[in-house]
């Protein structure tokens, strides 16, 4: 604790000492002062977050089933900003559980097919979700051609019949 101590007030005293020494540098050089400006922003500032005007984000989108089981599907606003944001960048969905990732994951490969940013999206889940997710993607986007692994598929042969459907069919 007392050599921490020590370490953690010397570290105090070289950055109030870097701080001195910058103030008195950015008045007497001042391109000094800009070329180190410059350098941090590079370094530490140089990305934004993406933000999504509401007039781009659509109420519904094309393909996707509005009503199933009865219920009426309407994505809410954190899903649609993801489903376009999914449309232009990788991102991750570190969202909780009940918050939408299943639908938000189908309707960003459906729409990176439509827009042709993907040619045949693949959604990897775990086993014990597969059907699930499955049956929802066949209920959100009925009419779409989805290919999903079953039990004849696990084995060796199985696997090689299942890679050929993926290479030489269009799947969505």
């Amino acid at each position: 604790p007392k050599a921490t101590s020590a370490c953690a007030a010397k570290v105090d005293e070289i950055r109030d000492d870097f701080k001195s020494w910058l103030r008195s540098r950015m008045e007497s050089a001042p391109e000094l002062a800009k070329e180190i400006e410059e350098t941090y922003n590079n370094i530490f500032n140089n990305s934004a977050p993406m933000t999504i005007p509401d007039e781009y984000i659509p109420e519904y989108f094309d393909g996707a089933a509005r009503v199933i089981g009865g219920k009426l599907i309407k994505m809410r606003e954190h899903q649609s900003k993801a489903i376009v944001r999914g449309t232009m960048q990788s991102l991750m969905l570190a969202h909780e559980v009940g918050t939408g990732k299943t639908f938000t994951l189908i309707t960003t490969a459906m729409e990176m097919r439509r827009l042709g940013t993907a040619k045949k999206p693949m959604i990897v889940v775990q086993n014990a979700t597969l059907g699930q997710f499955v049956a929802s993607a066949k209920a959100l986007y009925p009419d779409a051609r989805i290919l999903s692994l079953e039990d004849k598929d696990r084995n060796a042969e199985g696997r090689k019949d299942f890679y050929a459907k993926i290479r030489y069919n269009d799947w969505d």
